[in-house]
Order: structure tokens, then sequence, then C-alpha cells
């Protein structure tokens, strides 16, 4: 306890409005970069161990504040749901160990001490399933509304998209879409929930929203109509283009699914068991129609179309790349696990629009208490990809 930066109302010696400049400019910017522009303004700038700290204390307060927001006014009368995810580069121990080693000056220029560094720094050759940047994935949902069918058959949305994320796992932030769902009438709206064919989603979907209407990602639909014709046509020919505008018009129509999982079927039964290739295209059609069979019921396109709801995922492919790939997939960054939590649910914040909200409310609250060190660091290993 500080009693003078108490009665001041000081978070560890600095005002409650430098710290969420700098935490705001963190979420946005690389760290040095978001010091370099605060600095530009205020002809000051925290220390590196500072600006952690003020992100570690900042970003606390993120998650608690966006679940007790409250649902947005004039909502909409459709309740829409997706769900995605994309990767951060984490730090392993081997580069957190690399990074901690003491700093030697040697003989030569900065140029060639480097240059032996890099040599004798033993990099073995990646194998099958080895990840490039050490990554955890980011969970990341959406929910928005569509608002009531005008006089065209139209409807107006998206209304008050909201994105939440964690790196936690999937059923963490199924367990807040639950949560933010229920406070917008999940239950009580018509729930559409759509995905791409991560089996992971659609098992989480199954326990925390039984009663949303389930659609796959027609893009991730279309993609497969390609990769089928690619076993049945020359790639980038007329043929091929024909045979692929032709099941995506049958996709739309009524029972179109069904249509499209017979017309896989036969051709798969055409082509022969022996033969030049033959053996690897049956095995890639094979494993499209299972996925088409098992997916069968999430294609409903006529009917969402015939309401004029959404059928893609552009909503959640656009909040991974601002949310995740903007700020947090830098090249040469590597997160700690807690850290990147922070600056993850920040950026929630800033792009749902709430960051005026979420600064009264800490303001109502006296000061941000900041810790009197940063955050240890917590190292992250990818597990490996079946090769």
């Amino acid at each position: 306890d500080r009693p003078i930066d108490r009665a001041l109302g000081l978070c560890g010696g600095f005002s409650l409005p430098a710290v969420l400049s700098v935490a705001r400019l963190c979420a946005q910017l690389a760290f040095s970069n978001a010091r370099a522009t605060f600095a530009q303004f205020c002809e000051w700038a925290p220390s590196q161990r500072s600006t952690l700290r003020m992100v570690d204390a900042v970003g606390a307060e993120a998650r608690p504040f966006l679940e007790s927001a409250p649902a947005p006014e004039d909502d909409g009368e459709i309740l829409v749901i997706q769900v995605d995810g994309g990767g951060a580069p984490h730090i392993d121990l081997a580069e957190l160990l690399l990074r901690r080693r003491p700093h030697v000056r040697g003989d030569g220029t900065g140029r060639h001490r480097r240059r032996r560094r890099r040599r004798a720094r033993v990099r073995p050759r990646r194998k099958k399933g080895d990840k490039s940047k050490n990554a955890k994935v980011a969970f990341v949902g959406v929910i928005y509304t569509l608002g009531p069918r005008a006089e065209d058959g139209t409807r107006e949305g998206p209304l008050h998209k909201r994105i939440y994320a964690t790196f936690e796992s999937h059923a963490a932030l199924f367990k807040w879409l639950h949560h933010e769902a229920t406070k917008r009438g999940y239950g009580t709206k018509r729930t559409l929930f759509l995905g791409d064919g991560a089996e992971a989603i659609w098992e989480q979907q199954a326990t925390w929203f039984p009663k949303a209407e389930p659609c796959i990602d027609w893009v991730h639909i279309v993609e497969k109509l390609w990769a089928a014709g690619r076993c049945l046509h020359r790639e980038g020919s007329k043929e091929l283009a024909a045979w692929v505008n032709e099941r995506v018009r049958e996709l739309r129509r009524k029972s179109g699914a069904d249509k499209v999982v017979t017309t896989l079927s036969a051709a798969y039964a055409a082509i022969p068991k022996t033969g030049p290739g033959n053996k690897g295209k049956r095995e890639k059609l094979l494993n499209i129609l299972v996925h088409f069979n098992k997916h069968r019921h999430r294609m409903r396109y006529h009917a969402l179309r015939r309401d004029d709801l959404d059928i893609a995922t552009g909503a959640i492919e656009g909040a991974v790349r601002n949310l995740v790939r903007m700020r947090l997939d830098g090249p040469g960054m590597r997160w700690s696990r807690g850290r990147s939590e922070h600056v993850l649910h920040l950026r929630c914040i800033l792009l749902n629009g709430l960051w005026d909200e979420f600064a009264a409310h800490l303001a109502r609250r006296g000061s941000v208490q900041l810790a009197a060190t940063p955050a240890p660091t917590t190292t992250h290993e990818a597990v490996k990809r079946a090769a």
C-alpha cells in the first residue's frame, strides 16, 4: 500500500489515463511501437517492465468486464453464432533459455558475433507434423443478430456484433458463448450456428447449443467440391468448372445435399480400382463422400437462403484475422501464455467498441493495482500433428 498513490488515485506511480492509454496502444501495436507512439505525444514513455505491468493489470480486468457487460439494446430477432480459431506463436522452453542467456561481447563486429551464435545453435530439420512457430490456437466466437424481414424479404444485419476469444480450450469458449447468447435470447430466439468442418466445434455445439440450427460453412463445402472434381477431371479444364458449377447449383436447391451425395457416390463407383493414380483418387473421393454424409443435415442452404439467413462464416474469418493475426501473429513474436490471453481480451474490447465503457468502469473503481514486477513468462510446447 502506497498512501500517496492511494490518495492521488495513482496506479503504481502512474495515473489511470496513462495506464489505460499505454494498455490500449499495446493492444493495437507491438510493445516497442506502442511505447514509441506514446512518447511521440507525451514526450515520455514508461519503461519496458512498467509497460508489461500495465498490460498485465489492465488485461486481467478485461474478461470480467466483458462477462458483466449487459446485452445490447434493440437487438435483432435472429441470433447467429459462429466459431473458428487462429494460431499465435508462443515461446517454448528452448527459446526462453536462449533469450535469457548472458550476452557476452566477443571479438569482431556485431554482425560476425551474431553469425557465430547462429552457427552454434544447431536446429534439427523439421519432420512431418512439426509446427514451425510453436503456435497456440486462440478459439474465437462471434455473436450477432439479424433484424426482422422487410417488405422485400431482406433482413438488416449484422446487428451488435460481439467477439469473444480465449486460448484456454474449445469448451471454455463455448461456455462463455453460452453465457453471452443466453443474455441475448438464446432459448427464446431462433438461433443459427455456423462453423467449418472441425469436429471439435460440432461436438461442443451439440453440448452447449442443441437448440440452434447448425449450418456448415458454404465456402468450406464448395472447396470440398473442387477437390472432388479434381479427382474426376483435369485441373483447370472447362469440364472441371462445369462439373463443380452444376454441383453448386444442386446444393442451392431443395434436397440438394442428397443429390450431391448421390452424384459423388456414383462417381466413386465409376473410378476403376486399378490404374495409374486411381487408388489416390478413390481414397480422396471417399473421404469427401464421408465428410458430406456426416454433415448432410447441416447443408440446408435452400431453406436458410429462403429466409435470408447467413450460410457462410465470413464474420468469424474476419474476426480471427483482425483479432489474432494482425496483433498476435507478427514476425519474431513469441508470447507468454498469460500475457497473450490479456492482450486477446483487450482486443476483444477494442473490436467490440467498448473501450470507453471499459475505461469508465475502471475509473469508477478508483484505480488499477499494478504488480511490483511483470508476470513471469509461461512457456508452451505445441503438440505435434500426426504425419
